[in-house]
């Protein structure tokens, strides 16, 4: 009994003995593992707390990134308001543009017919003022023939109702004998108001003046009829009872015909026409017509130009003086 027992304790000694190395083996291998993970545990808390220390860097810097973030999205939206700001500012720049464009062709336009019109003006003020100056070297003319009129012939003309023709040098024994007719012209008409001394065949002569419209021929005639009358002893009268009055129903014409006087004896031609040759010619420089209206010839005489503005015109020409 005893002797199992101690053989089993010695089996189990041995057992124990085997065992030991290997349980001692494993002690040494697993203090070494031990050591080995602390030592690599210690390393990954080194290396865990270099990362926190990394990663609180980079948190910083994150921070500090995001800030500049914050600024450059800031810098962006200001550069981009900017951007709109000039993009609709350069918009409203081309429209303006645009508009100073069309109202520079406008104007432009305006100024080439300003230009036209102020052409037209000019050519026309340098028509004016040339019909003014031919005007006005007419009317010196007119009152040169007037005078010539007035020494010459002693012709005067005094307006009322009507126009009324005074001459004087017609009678040779007496020069200052004045000698006179009167014409009304109404209703595009001439009427023969007054004559004295009265002569014959005066209403075949205004019916003719309303044929022809020749009003100076019909005043070198009704002259020479006077000198004529004067030669014969027909005296004027000083005061006139009895005016004549000849009307003929025939309208003068709108504008007045040239007739050139033929010389004669005072009587008519073959033609009708009526003719005389005064002895003197007038000094007339340039023209061989002149219209001598009795408005002219008589200003401010408002009461008879309404009668005579349009009858009485005197055609004077040097061929038939």
């Amino acid at each position: 009994m005893v002797e199992s027992i101690q053989k089993k304790m010695e089996e189990l000694r041995m057992k124990c003995e085997r065992e030991l190395p290997i349980q001692q083996q494993r002690a040494n291998n697993a203090a070494l593992a031990f050591r080995n993970s602390l030592e690599s545990i210690k390393l990954t808390a080194q290396q865990t707390i270099q990362d926190q220390v990394k990663y609180g860097q980079l948190q910083a810097q994150l921070r500090e990134l995001e800030g500049d973030l914050v600024k450059a999205l800031a810098v962006k939206n200001s550069k981009e308001a900017k951007r709109i700001m000039v993009s609709e500012s350069i918009s409203i720049a081309k429209a303006k543009t645009e508009a100073l464009k069309k109202s520079l062709h406008d104007l432009n336009t305006r100024k080439d017919e300003y230009a036209a019109i102020m052409s037209q003006q000019l050519l026309g003020l340098a028509t004016i003022k040339e019909k003014a100056n031919q005007g006005m070297k007419e009317k010196e003319e007119i009152q040169e023939l007037i005078s010539w009129y007035n020494s010459v012939l002693g012709l005067r003309i005094e307006p009322g109702r009507g126009v009324k023709f005074i001459f004087k040098n017609i009678n040779v024994k007496d020069p200052d004998e004045e000698y006179s007719f009167t014409v009304l012209f109404a209703h595009n008409t001439y009427n023969l108001m007054n004559c004295d001394p009265h002569l014959d065949g005066t209403k075949e002569m205004i019916q003719e003046l309303n044929q022809t419209n020749g009003f100076f021929e019909f005043v070198r005639t009704m002259r020479e009829r006077f000198k004529a009358a004067a030669s014969n002893g027909f005296r004027p009268q000083s005061t006139t009872t009895q005016p004549d009055l000849y009307t003929v129903s025939v309208s003068a014409p709108a504008e007045e015909v040239d007739r050139t006087p033929t010389p004669a004896k005072g009587n008519r031609d073959r033609k009708g026409k009526f003719s005389g040759s005064p002895k003197s010619t007038p000094p007339i420089r340039r023209s061989s017509r002149m219209k001598v209206s009795c408005k002219e010839v008589s200003p401010g005489s408002a009461g008879s130009a309404s009668s005579v503005r349009r009858s009485a015109r005197l055609k004077a020409k040097t061929s038939g003086k």
